[in-house]
């Protein structure tokens, strides 16, 4: 029995398609003996670089994003995730399209849409960040504490 080189299942259906290409280029491949069997194999080597390059990107790109968020990491100990979305128990999002993140601070619901911090989602640390900038978000936490400390004294 002979090694099937070609047919359903061994390679990728190829399809015939005309190309405009510069003179010289067709000039470097005709120095090839198949020289459409070796422009294919530079195109398929290029794609399959492509594809290997982008998958690397995106993991890099992931973990630049996780480098992002551990630094914007203001004194939080954790992020909740939820869903696969991390969120900061320290800030909540009301109903209202603009000016939604409250911090936990503002315990009484949104003077805008009336939505209920306790029945309202974390928002998520990029908006945050978007928001409100370090010193604000500094100050937020420092009256949270001062909040907790008196809460607890009585």
């Amino acid at each position: 029995m002979s090694k099937r080189h070609r047919g359903k299942g061994v390679k990728p259906a190829m399809i015939h398609i005309n190309m405009r290409l510069p003179q010289y280029v067709v000039d470097y491949f005709k120095e090839f003996p198949s020289y459409t069997k070796e422009m294919r194999k530079v195109l398929e080597e290029h794609v399959n670089q492509a594809d290997k390059e982008g998958a690397t990107r995106v993991a890099l790109d992931q973990q630049r994003w996780q480098d992002i968020l551990a630094e914007e990491n203001y004194g939080m100990e954790i992020y909740d995730k939820f869903g696969g979305v991390l969120t900061d128990p320290n800030y909540w999002d009301c109903e209202c399209e603009k000016n939604y993140i409250h911090h936990v601070s503002d315990v009484e619901p949104c003077a805008k849409c009336n939505a209920d911090p306790d029945e309202q989602p974390n928002s998520r640390p990029n908006e945050i960040a978007k928001v409100f900038d370090a010193f604000e978000r500094a100050e937020h936490d420092q009256i949270a504490r001062s909040d907790e400390e008196e809460n607890n004294s009585e």
